[in-house]
């Protein structure tokens, strides 16, 4: 994509891309590796046009069952570098509600690839301002983020003690 360019990337690569994402899971996963690389050689209003693509990789078969979380895992290891190339409508609309949904995953590994990433996605979808971490989509973030420590399931009380180690170093302590 990068030796193409941004348009012929668009209109040659990005159909291919999305039918490698039908294909078997060892060449869904080696694509979804790539995500964010790829995403960011397209040009940004076709980065938009193709976030469906994400909820689709996300969404179990149901609540219960664990289908297939190497692929959710490896989409959830791109998310922030992805939070970082699209702008802040997007990461409001698309990026941090897919993570806070892969955080309550029924697989361990999705959970655990999303606590690592979840505070490069709010801290890239952030302006740097300490209101924009009380209020809008990232303040109802960490609104939820803040549950998870009262929560009944000992395993989201876990997941909010490791949120908080995983924010030390990523996020500005004047914003919190």
């Amino acid at each position: 994509a990068k030796i193409l360019g941004s348009e012929l990337a668009e209109a040659d690569l990005v159909p291919v891309f999305e039918e490698m994402l039908g294909d078997t899971d060892e060449v869904s996963i080696g694509v979804v590796n790539h995500l964010a690389a790829f995403m960011r050689e397209i040009p940004p209003a076709a980065r938009l046009d193709h976030l469906h693509v994400l909820a689709r990789i996300a969404t179990p078969k149901s609540d219960v069952t664990i289908g297939n979380w190497r692929l959710r895992a490896a989409m959830t290891e791109q998310l922030g570098d992805l939070s970082k190339i699209l702008p802040a409508s997007a990461n409001e609309e698309v990026t941090i509600p897919l993570t806070l949904r892969l955080l309550k995953d029924p697989a361990s590994a999705v959970r655990e690839a999303c606590i690592a990433v979840v505070g490069s996605v709010l801290q890239n979808s952030s302006d740097g301002s300490s209101s924009a971490w009380r209020f809008g989509q990232i303040g109802r973030a960490m609104s939820a983020i803040k549950l998870m420590a009262t929560n009944q399931h000992w395993a989201d009380r876990q997941a909010y003690v490791r949120i908080c180690g995983a924010f030390v170093g990523v996020i500005n302590d004047n914003v919190l």
